[in-house]
């Protein structure tokens, strides 16, 4: 028997984010989850609840990320009966939205070391 290197949680999770990712486009006409796309699913232990990550493809300011969370939070019960009837599991897990603030804290990285960068270029070096 062949094992595979992934966990259930990995399958699980991946699954889930397509299902959201999907309803996000075909059927929730929200403007406030307009350019959100999904980043990630992860699971604890005991799989009973998911943690959905999301960001904005397009620039994201502290009000638009309220705005999202909030229409999240209605939506939720929709995005966890569309799971539960795509994944037909015993116990569906219960679905957390959250803002994935890591792909914020790469690209501040990325302008600290372009920053860096060319502080350190010669005077006469082109920019």
């Amino acid at each position: 028997m062949v094992t595979t290197p992934f966990k259930r949680a990995d399958r699980l999770g991946a699954s889930i984010r397509d299902i959201v990712a999907e309803l996000l486009r075909a059927r929730i006409s929200d403007p406030r989850l307009r350019s959100v796309m999904i980043t990630h699913v992860d699971f604890p232990s005991d799989l009973q609840k998911a943690r959905v990550y999301w960001y904005f493809l397009k620039g994201a300011t502290p009000a638009k990320v309220v705005a999202a969370e909030t229409a999240f939070t209605k939506a939720t019960g929709l995005f966890e009966s569309a799971v539960a009837r795509e994944l037909q599991l015993k116990r569906s897990p219960d679905l957390q939205f959250r803002y994935d603030k890591g792909i914020d804290h790469e690209r501040q990285i990325e302008a600290l070391l372009d920053q860096l960068g060319a502080s350190k270029l010669p005077d006469d070096a082109p920019r």
